[in-house]
């Protein structure tokens, strides 16, 4: 979506389990009143995901953003 700026959007997301890497790079950017989902086998990582997104995991590194914060 050009020129609206993400809600959401998690940058180069990592998340590690000791040496798995359950989630590998991940960019991705979530606008308002925008439906998605997320697909893939068993193991995919995500759950991984959405826990880093939603910050009841923390990732091993890149970044998650909120509009107005970091």
């Amino acid at each position: 979506m050009a020129g609206r700026v993400p809600l959401l959007e998690a940058r180069d997301v990592t998340v590690r389990f000791g040496g798995v890497i359950a989630v590998n790079a991940v960019t991705a950017g979530f606008h308002p009143g925008e439906v998605c989902g997320l697909i893939g086998p068993n193991g995919a990582g995500r759950t991984s995901l959405f826990d880093k997104v939603s910050a009841i995991r923390t990732q091993s590194s890149g970044r998650v953003v909120y509009v107005g914060g970091t």
